[in-house]
């Protein structure tokens, strides 16, 4: 029988990949809703389903030759991951390697950080997820090899400071940070101003009328001196940053590996000392740059030298 026709209708949104050897299967299940339909917001979760949950993945882990490598979890800002649920997906904590954490909820950070540290061959991990109890464990030990990670208001400072004194910020090479809120900014300069030649890839996404904070201070907060190893940057505003903004956020790159560049700024008098030092030997290793919020028409227009290098990218219209 096929395996997706199986899950009950309780377990909708726990998306899990799996492979046996030369194939593989995906339990493409939307969106997981611990919460009855019928309850008010903040009602306590069904009483059954996450208990389901663990019975699920134990049978699922005794299959023969079965390795899960993806798991996703995702839910309302109501849905509160118990321990029954959470004892479950430990099952594959040895196998799992990208890990996604939505909107759901925990009682504790310590709680998410405990089943965090179980997945010892974590690679990747996407977290949006909020904690009733926010404060930092003590006497855990993060040992996966995390390359690649990406998180989203609420759960940034707590995940960043986490993982920043466990010491495995600095070895990963792949960072995506959004909705960045006023809290965020102070472990974020502490991860800046730390030396790094392994970051290669950063993306950075702040809308200021959510963050509270202003693109002036944004840019002040954001320099990329001590990234030695970056090679991919994609910096998106709401609003778009000035020229002069920009310019100062560009002029703190220190790498002389820059290979793509996305960035939304507002094409005005100025842009040309953009265009100059993106085209300059500084990044002469630039292969693409994209501006996003402006036609290309415009983006022709205001970066010449540029356009000459054949760097130019069509295509930058999506804003926040």
């Amino acid at each position: 029988m096929d395996a997706s026709k199986q899950v009950p209708s309780v377990l909708q949104g726990w998306n899990i990949a799996y492979q046996r050897p030369g194939i593989h299967r995906t339990l493409d299940v939307p969106t997981l809703h611990l919460l009855d339909h019928s309850s008010r917001p903040g009602c306590s979760i069904v009483s059954g389903s996450q208990r389901w949950l663990s019975e699920f993945s134990r049978r699922l882990s005794i299959l023969d030759k079965t390795t899960i490598t993806f798991l996703a979890i995702s839910g309302s800002r109501n849905t509160v991951v118990r321990e029954e649920a959470r004892i479950g997906l430990s099952l594959f904590s040895t196998q799992v390697k990208h890990l996604e954490v939505g909107a759901v909820s925990f009682e504790a950070f310590a709680d998410f950080a405990s089943l965090l540290c179980e997945f010892t061959a974590l690679e990747s991990l996407s977290c949006a997820s909020t904690y009733q109890i926010a404060v930092l464990p003590e006497k855990l030990q993060f040992s996966a090899p995390l390359q690649g990670l990406n998180l989203a208001f609420p759960s940034t400072t707590l995940v960043f400071e986490f993982l920043f004194l466990q010491d495995v910020l600095p070895t990963i090479t792949s960072l995506s940070l959004s909705h960045l809120a006023v809290a965020d900014y102070s472990i974020l300069t502490r991860y800046l101003d730390t030396p790094n030649s392994n970051l290669q890839s950063f993306n950075i996404k702040m809308d200021s009328n959510f963050s509270g904070v202003t693109l002036g201070t944004f840019t002040e907060k954001l320099k990329m001196t001590q990234l030695k190893a970056l090679r991919h940057l994609i910096v998106e505003t709401t609003p778009r940053l000035s020229p002069e903004q920009a310019f100062a956020l560009l002029a703190t790159i220190s790498s002389l590996q820059l290979e793509t560049l996305e960035i939304s700024v507002q094409l005005m008098q100025g842009v040309a000392r953009m265009d100059i030092l993106l085209s300059g030997n500084r990044f002469d290793f630039l292969k693409r740059l994209l501006v996003i919020g402006s036609s290309w028409a415009e983006v022709r227009q205001f970066f010449p030298r540029c356009d000459a290098k054949n760097v130019l990218q069509e295509g930058g219209n999506t804003l926040i």
